[in-house]
């Protein structure tokens, strides 16, 4: 601990002492002193004080700005637990529902799971300089740690600004298929064959031919053409992108052979609507996986019969692909062309839907090869090896893919640049059943909640899970309509655009 004893001023304020003697706040009026700090202190949503203290400080702040929203870093739990004990302001202080406390272990993830750019416009640190002198070496590591937070907030934000409106389009539109109530038995017996698009799929194809019979094969949306140009029929099609362009997956060209018999389509709620509406009309058996995006578990609240839960939130379709399959009780996993690298000068293996579009588009200044390369060099490459090379993307896809098995305690090893995966049987799940969503029961209470009249408190906003569900969809308002509006009118807009644009 680095306090250990409390006094009392000469205003009659307990205030605590480090554990050197000196007092963390003046001990003559400890009320005014904070005034005088946070009067230099500008209007932010958001605050990171350094220092718990006798609370005095954030006291005055939470005066001067009622509705921001305040993390506290303080030394340790039990520093916090000794103040709270002891100093009644700093007791009141940590009860505001808009407060919370950290340490110094735990502030990049306080912040990340905190700090939401698309509720908050700024953020602002407040330092006590007292605290700040006496914990000196934890103050000099604090910017890396904010840093590290921001750059992860940054990357996010950045995705919900540019997918936020599709997202929240394809949910609202994709749960109006989920109209009926759907059995699935899978032969978990079998050996699961995940297929990715790497390169080094091209080599495997034939092994997927003459073990065909020994494989459940799960193709990733990409992989999907691939496959059913070397006439292989996948049992399963998984897919997470939520772009337009996903639907050329699902289009085959003439001459090229369709389905001999309809797979089971998985697909995450976020996905393509035009891919889902295409395969529904043609009567494909479809089912839908939810993740991490904030309408999808609002939907799950609502009828959590309705969906298979999956792991994307990596925005990988391989892992997520792997993750149903061992969910569904597959203890034998392969996993084929899940390179996480560009091998031999190329991308993709064969048969992808590039091939279509960049054959279509090639000329004699500008061939079907150019536009691979460019693909593959649109980011710095890192050498792996002389036929290898990798990207910070790939990288961090092929990462995730480690800290999945590793989540999952699954064996894992690379034979011939196939993953082999075991699992515990234990988890076997080889039959579920998934029920109806209750459609109208949604759009009813859409339409209500556009209606409403918001005020109060981020905090209190985002208590609601309708206003959570939203907040990809603000992050893409806000980009594109940058004003000064505060949360609870980016609120009733983005309830405004879903009723008017969406359903």
């Amino acid at each position: 601990m680095i306090y250990y004893d409390v006094i009392i001023s000469k205003s009659g304020l307990k205030i605590p002492l480090f554990s050197d003697g000196r007092p963390m706040h003046s001990k003559y009026d400890p009320e005014k002193e904070a005034e005088t700090l946070i009067s230099g202190i500008n209007r932010s949503d958001y605050f990171l004080v350094l220092g718990l203290g006798g609370g005095y400080h954030i006291k005055s702040l939470l005066k001067k700005y009622p509705c921001t929203s305040i993390t506290v870093l303080e030394n340790s739990k039990e520093d916090a637990d000794f103040l709270i004990e002891s100093i009644p302001c700093t007791k009141e202080i940590a009860e505001k529902p808009n407060v919370r406390i950290c340490y110094p272990e735990n502030l990049t993830e306080t912040i990340l799971n905190s700090f939401i750019p698309a509720a908050y416009n700024s953020f602002e640190t407040v330092q006590n300089k007292p605290w700040c002198l006496f914990n000196a070496q934890t103050t000099s590591s604090l910017s890396e740690k904010i840093s590290t937070a921001m750059q992860l907030i940054s990357a996010d934000v950045s995705t919900q600004s540019h997918f936020g409106r599709q997202w929240t389009k394809n949910i609202i539109q994709n749960l109006k298929f989920i109209c009926n109530s759907k059995k699935i038995t899978l032969p978990a017996n079998k050996t699961a064959a995940v297929i990715a698009a790497g390169p080094t799929l091209d080599k495997k194809i034939d092994i997927l031919k003459k073990r065909r019979n020994d494989f459940y094969i799960i193709a990733t949306d990409t992989a999907n053409k691939i496959l059913l140009r070397h006439k292989i029929s996948p049992d399963a099609v998984f897919s997470v992108d939520g772009q337009f362009v996903s639907i050329n997956h699902f289009l085959m060209q003439q001459g090229q052979s369709e389905n001999p018999s309809s797979p089971l389509y998985i697909f995450e709620l976020t996905a393509n609507h035009n891919a889902v509406k295409k395969l529904y009309k043609s009567g494909s058996d479809i089912i839908f996986t939810i993740s991490g995006h904030p309408l999808e578990l609002l939907a799950r609240e609502i009828s959590p019969e309705a969906f298979f839960t999956s792991d994307s939130s990596s925005g990988t379709v391989t892992i997520a692909a792997v993750d149903f399959a061992l969910k569904t009780g597959f203890t034998k996993i392969e996993v084929y062309g899940a390179d996480f690298s560009y091998f031999a000068g190329k991308t993709y293996a064969a048969g992808t839907y590039l091939d279509d579009i960049y054959s279509i588009k090639q000329k004699k200044t500008s061939s079907q090869q150019t536009a691979f390369s460019a693909l593959m060099y649109r980011t710095e490459l890192i050498k792996l090896s002389e036929e290898k090379y990798t990207t910070k993307v790939l990288d961090s896809y092929q990462k995730a893919f480690e800290k999945w098995v590793k989540q999952n305690d699954a064996e894992c090893f690379i034979e011939d640049s196939v993953y082999k995966i075991k699992a515990d049987s234990r988890k076997k799940r080889n039959s579920f059943e998934l029920k109806k969503f209750d459609y109208e029961r949604f759009l009813k209470a859409l339409k209500e909640k556009a209606q409403n009249d918001y005020s109060g408190t981020t905090e209190k906003l985002l208590s609601d899970p309708y206003v959570k569900a939203l907040l990809p969809l603000i992050a893409w308002l806000k980009m594109r309509n940058p004003s000064e509006k505060n949360f609870a009118e980016w609120v009733k807009l983005a309830f405004s655009h879903i009723v008017r644009y969406t359903v």
